[in-house]
């Protein structure tokens, strides 16, 4: 289940899994989760990224290397960025494993949170 609480200045796009951010300001973006990965060791690299889309144009903001070692249990992993956010940009959260699969699992968040502007 997804809960998403939105204001004038934040909006979550359901279908493209992206916030659209309407006013310029300093925002907070965290990212907390409980991955599974089909095979172990497995490299993910966790990362918070300013697009222009769905499929389009990634710019990194901040990554964050983390090795699973055993593909028995979840692990948990977070990830923050605090910036300058101009209005009109959007920002998604990605995990990358390479080759390997992995999942998200029950309980993991992606926030935003205006901080000042």
């Amino acid at each position: 289940t997804q809960a998403v609480n939105e204001t004038a200045d934040i909006t979550w796009d359901t279908t493209n899994n992206y916030f659209t951010i309407a006013e310029t300001g300093t925002y907070e973006f965290e990212m907390q989760g409980s991955f599974a990965v089909a095979s172990s060791p497995t490299e993910i690299t966790l990362s918070i990224v300013q697009t222009t889309g769905l499929g389009g144009t990634e710019v990194e903001k901040i990554d964050k290397l983390q090795v699973l070692r055993t593909n028995i249990d979840p692990h948990d992993g977070m990830l923050k960025w605090i910036g300058s956010v101009t209005a009109g940009q959007k920002f998604t959260c990605k995990i990358d494993s390479g080759s390997n699969t992995v999942t998200m699992k029950l309980g993991s968040t992606f926030t935003c949170i205006k901080l000042a502007g």
